[in-house]
């Protein structure tokens, strides 16, 4: 995780990179069978993605703690899983969602990583940070 947020963050436009936890993972996914057990989320300066989130214990918004509990809406996120079978599977459910109200943005899978950039991006915004992660994550 710590490899992965250290790559992230020599791109340029990335700012407040996290190792998400299930503490703060607003999918509340990290660990279960079938899901990534990295994730690796991060702020793009190009997103317009505030710092609040809905908080159900509250029945109302607030500031968020860190931007993993933002999540990729902030500006992408990397997820890391055990095999090839479960990423193709997590990016076959993002694609389901693609241009509906819970759009999440694009992804791209590296072998068994599934990078991911945010709804709130332009689309050319959009290419070029995933080209920028995958260089990242590659070299």
């Amino acid at each position: 995780a710590e490899a992965i947020k250290s790559a992230v963050e020599k791109i340029s436009t990335v700012r407040d990179a996290c190792i998400t936890s299930e503490d703060n993972d607003p999918n509340g996914k990290l660990g279960k069978q079938g899901t990534y057990y990295i994730k690796v989320a991060f702020r793009d300066t190009r997103s317009t993605r505030d710092d609040t989130v809905y908080d159900e214990a509250l029945d109302d918004s607030r500031k968020a703690k860190d931007t993993c509990e933002i999540g990729n809406d902030a500006g992408g996120s990397v997820e890391v899983f055990r095999n090839t079978k479960d990423a193709n599977n997590r990016k076959k459910e993002l694609d389901a969602l693609a241009g509906g109200f819970f759009d999440s943005g694009t992804s791209k899978i590296i072998n068994t990583t599934v990078i991911r950039t945010s709804s709130e991006l332009k689309a050319s915004e959009q290419q070029d940070l995933e080209q920028k992660l995958v260089d990242a994550l590659t070299k």
